[in-house]
């Protein structure tokens, strides 16, 4: 969760067990359970489909957070991968790895970013809180915001 794009006030990450349906069922409900608490405005979620790189159970979990959120009446903005890559070009952040060290470092600063992954492990979870914060500055980006602006230009190459 942020509260506007310099301020990170929390994240977690729901978990259930049992097969997919049943897991995204206790994934929304424990969502839907953590609204109130921070009284959101939007909800900014990466776009999923169409992709032949996502899984089904993903696909309706993201449809289902999304309906969850119109229901309760907020904004749902959808970020695709290419902007989320055109948000962090010019700090040269082409991973989803080198992304998450921008956001560490301008959003999250002090936040642990796990150790980057090797290709036969799965991403640890919380990555998640990075992706996060990778989506607002990019919301933000979408939106020419000034924040945005101001701090997401890369720092000045020292020259001596």
């Amino acid at each position: 969760m942020f509260e506007g794009p310099l301020a990170a006030c929390g994240f977690g990450v729901a978990y259930a067990d049992g097969p997919h349906r049943e897991r995204n069922l206790a994934c929304v409900s424990k969502t839907d359970k953590r609204l109130p608490e921070h009284s959101p405005e939007t909800l900014v979620r990466e776009a999923f489909e169409p992709s032949h790189q996502c899984h089904g159970w993903r696909i309706n979990l993201g449809r289902a957070l999304t309906a969850l959120a119109l229901h309760r009446g907020f904004e749902v903005v959808v970020c695709t991968k290419h902007e989320i890559a055109r948000a962090f070009a010019a700090w040269g952040a082409r991973t989803n790895y080198e992304i998450a060290e921008v956001v560490s470092r301008v959003f999250m600063p002090g936040s642990k970013l796990p150790a980057k992954r090797k290709s036969w492990n799965g991403e640890t979870f919380s990555m998640a809180a990075f992706g996060a914060g990778a989506l607002v500055a990019t919301l933000c980006h979408k939106g020419n915001d000034q924040v945005h602006e101001e701090v997401m230009r890369p720092p000045i190459a020292q020259t001596n």
